[in-house]
């Protein structure tokens, strides 16, 4: 057994015991009377320069999804909090991020000895790896609906005055220049506002990275990494409900936003 306590989330390592599982939807508000039930809110004061802005922050989220509750025990102490999926099971050898309560240790995040990772609701990538994805993503909505819709106008335009009509510069100047400027704006804004109603997850997942002692946590991908080390056969949710390191990466502490070798 080894322990490490940053703050006061505690670090712990053994093997499961007694082990329990429920699938639930959930409303994870992180509400204040949540807080107070989790110990989130204690993580988060924990870590200097965080703990305002992130509960504040997380007053304001509010997400109904399906999660795993997990109870179980580790060297004898009761164990119980939520993880977005639990892949584990009787007799695993793992390191758990708690935080210790009157009747248990909640629990935030749990890595397996063979890099399974495992963490609390929507709690998978640092701020900039957050924004970068909502980027991606948008860019990628924003090109087809562009797209879709040149070729409905193109066919509209066509229908009516014809081809030549269709083939008008201007036309073509006018739709991408007005038309295709102010939806640019428009959907930016849309992602942007999109994007930061997740940010208080994206402060959570920092600060359970930063408890695992995980270096450059704004930059951490778990679901990048995730492609790196799935192994063949693994479903989709190996990468979107729970994530796979290497070794490497773990001994380097997931230095950078994705594992290098040693």
């Amino acid at each position: 057994m080894s322990t490490a306590t940053l703050g006061a989330s505690t670090l712990l390592s053994g093997t499961i015991e007694n082990y329990r599982k429920r699938r639930e939807l959930k409303d994870f508000a992180y509400t204040a009377a949540d807080r107070k039930a989790t110990g989130i809110a204690v993580i988060l004061a924990a870590l200097a320069g965080q703990g305002g802005a992130a509960v504040a922050g997380l007053s304001a989220m509010n997400i109904r999804e399906e999660a795993d509750f997990v109870e179980f025990e580790l060297n004898g102490e009761p164990v119980k909090g939520w993880l977005t999926f639990s892949p584990f099971k009787e007799g695993d050898h793992v390191e758990i991020l708690a935080v210790r309560e009157e009747s248990a240790l909640n629990v935030l995040g749990i890595v397996r000895d063979d890099c399974v990772v495992a963490l609390h609701p929507r709690c998978s990538r640092g701020r900039y790896a957050h924004f970068k994805a909502s980027a991606r993503w948008w860019l990628i909505i924003f090109s087809l609906i562009l797209m879709s819709g040149s070729v409905l106008m193109a066919l509209t335009i066509a229908a009516i005055d014809g081809l030549r009509a269709v083939l008008d510069p201007l036309f073509w100047t006018i739709y991408i220049g007005g038309g295709g400027g102010l939806f640019l704006l428009l959907s930016s804004l849309i992602a942007i506002n999109q994007s930061r109603k997740f940010m208080p997850a994206v402060r959570l997942a920092e600060s359970i990275f930063t408890c695992f002692g995980w270096k450059n946590v704004r930059s951490i991908d778990l679901p990048a990494i995730t492609k790196k080390y799935k192994e063949p056969g693994e479903g989709l949710e190996v990468g979107m409900l729970y994530f796979r390191c290497g070794k490497d990466s773990l001994d380097e502490r997931l230095s950078n936003t994705l594992p290098v070798g040693k």
